[in-house]
């Protein structure tokens, strides 16, 4: 049997840091008045959950690098309430426990303690949401409950997105950064999405010294093709984006344009 944990264990708010870790700047903060910092490797029974939301984090790591990229070039905000990408639906505008993080990612952090499932309304869109970490789909305009436990706060994925994900490392380094998915959610006819790389650690980008993928999808007979197009310097560890679906077909890979990038199922 597992040992049950409190979400809130010795000073370390497990649902806060789940809820910290989808935010562009993610730090722990500490305050004692013995002067000790809390750290979560202090505290074992913690320990697996935080490591899982800390794992997602860097999972997610090109999509939020990209968004911060284009906070940065057409000043788009990544973490926005739901009416920002929703404006025609009543519904998103009066849910306030929930934000979009970039265009295509819903969160829905736990915001009761001790509470192990969560209830939210998802706006609507055409073909739904998916829930990231299982793929089970859920109807858009409906209200979606799902499991919550501790380390895996609920994200959706709107239908007809193009999400880029990199391996559940342990850390981000640029020069080891080597694999690169892309995942298709639904059976959109068609979408498009940005992904950004550059050095991580220079202002270069500023001169031109990045690379963007611009990469597109376009379904004909049921099968959807997926193209891209890379300008810039920068040459990334990662050489190949790997294809596959979730909700639908798998995709085929189409035309690259620009950088020696490979498209491949």
């Amino acid at each position: 049997a597992q040992p049950v944990v409190d979400h809130q264990h010795l000073g370390v708010d497990i649902d806060a840091l789940e809820f910290c870790s989808f935010w562009p700047r993610f730090m722990m903060n500490s305050w004692n008045s013995d002067g000790v910092t809390t750290l979560p490797w202090m505290h074992p029974e913690v320990i697996d959950p935080i490591r899982e939301a800390i794992r997602l984090r860097y999972r997610l790591m090109p999509y939020l690098y990209t968004r911060m990229w284009r906070a940065a070039e057409a000043d788009e905000p990544v973490v926005r309430p739901l009416f920002y990408d929703f404006p025609d639906d009543p519904g998103a505008a009066a849910t306030e426990d929930a934000f979009m993080l970039g265009p295509d990612l819903l969160v829905a952090p736990v915001l009761e303690p001790g509470a192990d499932s969560r209830s939210v309304r998802l706006p609507e869109h055409p073909g739904g949401w998916y829930l990231f970490h299982d793929g089970t789909s859920h109807p858009g305009g409906a209200v979606a409950t799902v499991a919550a436990p501790l380390g895996r706060a609920p994200l959706f994925v709107r239908s007809g997105a193009l999400l880029p994900l990199a391996a559940a490392g342990q850390r981000i380094d640029p020069a080891t950064d080597s694999e690169r998915d892309l995942v298709l959610y639904g059976n959109a006819q068609s979408g498009t999405a940005l992904l950004y790389d550059d050095d991580g650690d220079t202002a270069a980008w500023k001169d031109g010294a990045g690379l963007v993928t611009r990469i597109t999808m376009e379904r004909t007979g049921g099968i959807a093709m997926i193209s891209a197009t890379a300008t810039g310097g920068y040459r990334p560890a990662w050489r190949s984006l790997r294809l596959r679906s979730v909700g639908g077909p798998a995709p085929q890979p189409g035309k690259v344009d620009g950088a020696a990038i490979r498209l491949e199922v």
